[in-house]
């Protein structure tokens, strides 16, 4: 079975994703800031860096105004240039995806430095993968890896995949399959899908956790269910894996893998409405 040698693929696709995620998390900002457009745009215009962002957002999304990339990466720069994290993050975005501004990576990698200098994860993030990939610079995978543990270390479920299997092959790190395991475990409990498939591989495996099978078709069930598109590796082999582990279980344990693949969908499920609808 197959299971290994999905890193930079994985990352790479992982990495387009996030190219429009960092627009725009208001969620961050203070409550008592103004929102309406007309508002907004007086305190932006008066300097205020939460307030461009939010403008630059607004224009971004053409709320309360006409759709407007230029006008959207104008005032983000504005406000990035002031020391918001948050802005940093987009602009950074906008270099790389070309919205709003030309295309330019070095400029791009620029930004996620900024911000994650600052903490934020999601850059921390980005910077790594950035790094990892010589988007912007020359590939620097041991400082890629640095940045990708760090936002690993805030939570940022996408960052706890990538270090996670990073650690359990030994990639750009020295190999501890069992801190491995436990980043995936994590990405896996914030309903980062890959990980659902690694964490069947491993406690099949016993690869860096005991080996146990009803946890093994837990999260096998979990990734079939998802509906998640395969992980670059024979699909074969997930369904044999799957088969072998349904001949070693008895019908009690069959039952209990799948009462605890429902229970951790129903918590991801929650735990979805509840970010969508703070």
């Amino acid at each position: 079975m197959k299971i290994l040698g999905v890193s930079v693929i994985i990352f790479v696709v992982v990495g387009l994703c996030f190219l429009g995620s960092a627009w725009f998390d208001f969620k961050a900002l203070p409550e008592n800031q103004p929102k309406t457009f007309e508002s907004v745009r007086i305190y932006a215009e008066q300097g205020d860096p939460n307030s461009q962002f939010r403008l630059g957002g607004y224009y971004f999304e053409g709320k309360g105004v006409r759709q407007n990339y230029t006008e959207a990466a104008k005032w983000v720069w504005k406000a990035a240039k002031r020391g918001n994290p948050y802005a940093q993050a987009s602009l950074a975005a906008c270099y790389e995806g070309g919205l709003g501004v030309a295309k330019d990576e070095v400029e791009a990698l620029k930004w996620y430095r900024k911000a994650a200098e600052q903490g934020d994860a999601e850059s921390e993030f980005n910077l790594g993968r950035c790094l990892h990939n010589g988007i912007g610079t020359t590939q620097d995978k041991a400082e890629a890896a640095k940045w990708m543990e760090k936002a690993a270390e805030q939570g940022f479920a996408a960052a706890e995949f990538e270090i996670g299997l990073n650690y359990w092959n030994g990639l750009d790190v020295k190999m501890d399959e069992v801190k491995g395991f436990k980043y995936l475990l994590k990405a896996a409990e914030q309903g980062e899908p890959a990980s659902f498939h690694l964490l069947g591989g491993a406690y099949y495996l016993g690869k860096g956790v005991k080996q146990d099978y009803v946890q093994c078709y837990k999260w096998t069930l979990l990734f079939m269910e998802t509906g998640s598109p395969s992980i670059p590796d024979d699909p074969a082999s997930l369904q044999a894996q799957l088969v072998d582990v349904e001949s070693r279980l008895t019908p009690e344990q069959k039952k209990e893998g799948k009462r605890l693949a429902a229970e951790t969908m129903a918590r991801l499920k929650e735990k979805i409405k509840r970010e969508d609808n703070p």
